[in-house]
Order: C-alpha cells, then sequence, then structure tokens
C-alpha cells in the first residue's frame, strides 16, 4: 500500500523546470547525448556487439545500433543492465 500524498502537494503548481531532474535544459541535454554515452558504455564494458546482444538479450544488429548511436535502449533494458553491472552503470550515469 502506497502512503497518501500530502494534501497541500499539487503537481500542477511546480513550473515544469523544477519537475524534471536538474531543469529542462538539462533534461533535454542528456536526452540529445544518451545515445552517444550509451555507446560509450557499451564499448568500455564489452568487446563486441555480439557481446553485448548476449549480455542484453537483443540481437547483434540492434547492439549494433547502438554503438553507431542510431538507437537508444528501452528503459527496461536499462534496467536490466544497472540490476546487472550496477557499478559500471552507476559510473555512466554520473558522467565519469
Amino acid at each position: 500500500m502506497t502512503a497518501p500524498l500530502d494534501s497541500s502537494f499539487s503537481i500542477n503548481t511546480m513550473p515544469c523546470a523544477e519537475m524534471s531532474f536538474g531543469g529542462v535544459r538539462a533534461t533535454e541535454a542528456f536526452k540529445h547525448n544518451f545515445s552517444d554515452r550509451w555507446a560509450e558504455f557499451l564499448r568500455s564494458e564489452f568487446p563486441s556487439a555480439r557481446h553485448i546482444a548476449i549480455a542484453s538479450g537483443v540481437t547483434t544488429r540492434t547492439a549494433e545500433n547502438w554503438l553507431a548511436g542510431s538507437c537508444k535502449p528501452s528503459g527496461d533494458t536499462v534496467a536490466l543492465f544497472f540490476l546487472r553491472y550496477p557499478e559500471a552503470m552507476a559510473r555512466f550515469m554520473a558522467g565519469t
């Protein structure tokens, strides 16, 4: 069971910039750079697209697309990587 929300809280009273992590500009920048950062993370952790495909349960072609930065993983795939590679994903998300 979830706790009830504080009755004084209303999402409608929050400016959009405050609702997103780091503000709207930071959120848009993160989205814009995600494919490149994801590819960089994969290259640092896996020797080939085939290894990525095996680790994530996707096709080799999808892994190749990630490496090329032409597509992004789904949320469940990112969550799977967090579960399997927590330290590496923490570094990736921190941008280090």
